[in-house]
């Protein structure tokens, strides 16, 4: 930082001082100092002290420097005029002291929720993951490289619910207030297959603990269920978890298996699945793999529970049946190949979402172009596929200028496109997740060197080689360092001032940088 220097005192008692100014040439010298100059100008004397620690002027450099941050936008300008001096002091410096910590990439606290494990006291599975993919053509060859289990856990707008093996219920938190509240959903005779939260209404997947029957060496097979919650603000500030109703996933065709994927995804009213079953055919030559999308009108809010058959019990209660949960559309492989998402034995799909307004649905293909002549740097061929809700209505399918991770996971299924400006590690290869916070620009990216992985590719330490965490910011900073705390399921989920992860040791880590 340079001071002014004159050629005479100002006041022949007094030594020259900057902060002796008039306030606009003042405000102005100002402007080519960063926040971190502001505080330690605070250090230098009792006079800088109260010059660069006055409430306006810093409720000013707020806006200048971080206008996106909630702290700023609460401020108008005669709440910068009431602001005391301690709350000007301590609104200023957090937002400063976080993003200092964001550009070195050293959080504040680290916190682990142990989560629960997937076998019960009961010696049966309570939570039981949907198994990857292992073949995926954004892959070389299509064989999967350093994969990783689904992420039993889910993140939206600072709520996150998790398999809270404190209290073995399904936990929902609130990040930024740090807030428990326990999810009613009840765990007896239930196997949890994933959680999903999206636009405040939260979805569990389940299955039913007892078999319906065993078809042959591919494992067992269950019913297959899903519960859906409202996530309600309440006036307070609070959260309020209602239960709005609950559907069998699958009602046609074969009940899911413990091997089998499916993949599914909601919004407000609708709720759709894609279920790819290996063959189940005695005969050997028969490898082609049975597939089935169906679409579900889940608005309204019911007591029916077909988990238990209670529907004759909901009618009784003067229930309207047009409440229950219903299927809408229905693709086997006819309808699915018709519209180009056929997945076959090597899938490419890596993305599945209704549009917020109910009226489509949207297909995500990620194809490797390594061998593909017109792609010498080998980022991935991005297609995507457009449809009506219901069916009826043309398709539309589109080759993008976007760019996905390698699928890895099924939490891959629901990753978050990567622009090209965002694409500041070496390989493209080497990505496994990223998170851009839209409000304030900070970005987390998990990724591992391409070149140190293939090196070690004969060796027994492969999958134990370190991940890295880039942090980069609205100021161009970037920062990255390596990571073991997020290397369980590949899977981040973050905000402005903090990422979650998962560890091999069954937990959630979260880093805080304020």
């Amino acid at each position: 930082m340079t001071l002014l220097h004159f050629t005479k005192p100002l006041n022949p008692r007094s030594r020259p001082d900057l902060t002796l100014l008039p306030q606009d040439v003042f405000w102005l010298i100002l402007d080519y100092l960063t926040p971190e100059d502001i505080i330690r100008c605070r250090r230098v004397s009792l006079l800088w002290n109260a010059a660069f620690g006055d409430p306006p002027l810093l409720a000013r450099m707020l806006k200048i420097h971080f206008p996106w941050t909630d702290e700023a936008q609460s401020l108008q300008l005669a709440g910068a005029l009431k602001l005391t001096l301690h709350d000007a002091r301590r609104l200023h410096d957090k937002v400063a002291a976080r993003y200092h910590r964001l550009r070195k990439g050293n959080p504040l606290s680290v916190r682990k929720l142990p989560m629960c494990n997937e076998i019960g006291d009961s010696g049966q599975h309570t939570w039981l993951r949907v198994p990857p993919w292992t073949f995926h053509a954004s892959h070389l060859s299509n064989r999967i490289q350093r994969g990783f289990p689904e992420a039993m856990w889910s993140h939206e707008d600072g709520l996150l619910v998790y398999p809270n093996k404190q209290h073995h219920f399904v936990s929902m938190m609130d990040v930024k207030k740090n807030q428990l509240y326990l999810v009613p959903f009840v765990m007896g005779g239930k196997v949890v297959r994933r959680i999903r939260l999206h636009l405040q209404l939260l979805v569990i997947e389940w299955a039913q603990e007892s078999t319906l029957y065993r078809p042959d060496h591919r494992g067992r097979v269950h019913g297959h269920f899903a519960s859906s919650y409202d996530i309600i603000r309440k006036y307070d500030g609070n959260w309020s978890i209602v239960p709005r109703n609950e559907w069998q996933i699958v009602n046609t065709g074969h009940p899911i298996g413990e091997n089998d994927r499916f993949f599914s995804a909601h919004n407000r009213d609708y709720y759709v699945v894609y279920v790819w079953q290996p063959s189940r055919s005695l005969n050997q030559a028969d490898t082609t793999p049975r597939e089935l999308l169906t679409v579900w009108d889940i608005s309204k809010r019911s007591s029916y529970r077909p988990s238990i058959g209670a529907g004759e019990a909901a009618l009784a209660m003067g229930e309207k049946r047009e409440n229950f949960p219903s299927m809408i559309a229905r693709f086997d492989f006819e309808g699915l190949s018709h519209i180009g998402l056929r997945q076959r034995e090597a899938p490419s799909m890596q993305g599945l979402h209704i549009t917020n307004d109910g009226k489509s649905i949207i297909i995500t293909k990620c194809q490797n172009t390594w061998l593909s002549m017109d792609n010498v740097i080998g980022l991935p061929r991005v297609i995507r596929t457009t449809f009506p809700l219901q069916g009826q209505g043309p398709h539309r399918q589109e080759v993008t200028n976007l760019i996905l991770p390698p699928y890895r996971s099924n939490s891959n299924i629901d990753a978050s496109f990567i622009s090209p400006a965002l694409l500041f590690v070496d390989d493209w290869y080497g990505l496994i997740a990223q998170q851009l916070d839209d409000n304030s620009g900070v970005s987390f990216c998990l990724h591992f060197n391409v070149l140190e992985w293939f090196e070690h590719a004969d060796k027994d330490d492969q999958n134990d080689l370190p991940l890295k965490l880039t942090i980069q910011t609205k100021f161009k900073s970037q920062v990255t360092r390596e990571n073991l705390d997020f290397s369980g399921t590949g899977k981040i989920s973050a905000g402005e001032n903090y990422v979650i992860g998962e560890n091999r040791n069954n937990q959630l880590v979260i880093y805080r940088f304020d």
